[in-house]
């Protein structure tokens, strides 16, 4: 009974891991498109899933038949976001009501859940490039492709008369409630700017997300911590520095993610192989290619290739012969020879073998005449 409730606790704590190859996939995973997709699949299945913080592990544990059964979920979802519609709604054309993005955050909501409230579609304000970007399935991208463009319709479509020293840089109306950034002085509706400091929250990350800079033309000044501070609320703080190094990662090629998920640590990578036992979650791996240690093997190239089964035997052939080392003609146990004459007895069936062409032998004397004429 002991023995029982140990293994189910055993298959209870130990993890199904999903690796994600591809980046883009981890990025959209890590999306609000893709955040919702794996909850949804969390709470049916009656399992924790758990992603790294950079998208490319997601750790499952529960039970050994939800565990399976939310892998193939998940990995059906891999699958359908390769297939997912893209779609972007440009805002800047010269023939779109003029505050049509500040229309659409009050009229849909900062988060536009109001937009695809009902709809397999995930919408996001991307105020840097002015559009609606929106992701899901074709259907309901088109769906909600409509709805923004009814909605554009009923706005008035004035031609801009203010002045531009009073025009919010977003949505290109009259500055309301104004915020002036710290370092170049420019001024935004509150809520654009906000909306705009927020959108790396839900956008797909990438490597110039990171520093966000005032949209004024001509103006390169970044957005700092103090402007971070007055417009975000506390919890977005404490995430924002969690993306902020997420972007930095992002094809960095000097410095990585822990493999765990859900471990905050970053390393640097070495040019040569070497093992890292990280700090935080204390895994042990190689600090080159970010695998499991593979102290037997030289190269993270030879390591990589060994989990492939088109190249095990191979590899395996190499260094059983750089390491004198054969399998035993008669039970298959590896035999390795490091001195002494050309007879050897297995350890596990004692045979009697010649070293030299593979023969077996029922006594060590028939093995010792048979060496001398041995070819």
């Amino acid at each position: 009974v002991v023995q029982t409730i140990g293994a189910r606790v055993a298959d209870l704590v130990t993890p199904e891991v999903v690796v994600i190859e591809d980046a883009g996939i981890a990025r959209l995973l890590s999306s609000g498109y893709g955040r919702t997709k794996v909850n949804q699949i969390q709470n049916k299945k009656n399992i924790i899933i758990q992603r790294s913080n950079f998208g490319r592990r997601i750790q499952i544990t529960g039970s050994s038949e939800a565990k399976l059964r939310a892998r193939t979920q998940i990995e059906k979802l891999i699958e359908d976001l390769q297939k997912t519609t893209h779609l972007e709604i440009d805002l800047r054309h010269s023939d779109r009501p003029v505050g049509a993005i500040r229309e659409i955050l009050k009229h849909f909501g900062k988060d536009l859940n109001k937009l695809v409230e009902g709809e397999d579609c995930q919408a996001s304000m991307e105020i840097r490039r002015r559009k609606v970007v929106l992701r899901g399935a074709k259907e309901a991208v088109s769906q909600v492709q409509n709805k923004v463009e009814e909605f554009l319709k009923t706005l008035p479509n004035s031609q801009r008369e203010t002045n531009v020293d009073n025009e919010c840089p977003v949505c290109f109306a009259d500055v309301e409630d104004p915020y002036v950034l710290t370092l170049c002085g420019h001024a935004y509706c509150s809520a654009c700017i906000t909306q705009y400091l927020s959108n790396v929250f839900d956008s797909v990350k990438s490597a110039d997300m990171f520093p966000q800079k005032c949209m004024c033309e001509g103006c390169e000044s970044p957005s700092i911590k103090e402007d971070y501070v007055a417009l975000l609320k506390t919890e977005q703080i404490q995430k924002l520095y969690q993306v902020s190094l997420e972007c930095f990662l992002i094809g960095n090629t000097s410095y990585k993610p822990c493999p765990t998920p859900d471990c905050s640590w970053v390393y640097e990578v070495t040019p040569i192989p070497g093992v890292f036992a990280c700090p935080e979650c204390d895994i042990r791996f190689c600090k080159k290619c970010g695998d499991s240690t593979h102290e037997m093997f030289e190269a993270c190239e030879a390591f990589k290739a060994s989990k492939d089964p088109s190249q095990s035997d191979r590899l395996y052939n190499e260094w059983a012969a750089r390491a004198n080392t054969r399998k035993c003609p008669r039970c298959s146990v590896l035999i390795e020879k490091n001195a002494g004459c050309e007879h050897m007895q297995c350890t596990q069936c004692k045979a009697h073998i010649c070293w030299k062409c593979g023969s077996l032998f029922e006594t060590s004397e028939k093995c010792y005449r048979h060496i001398p004429f041995c070819n």
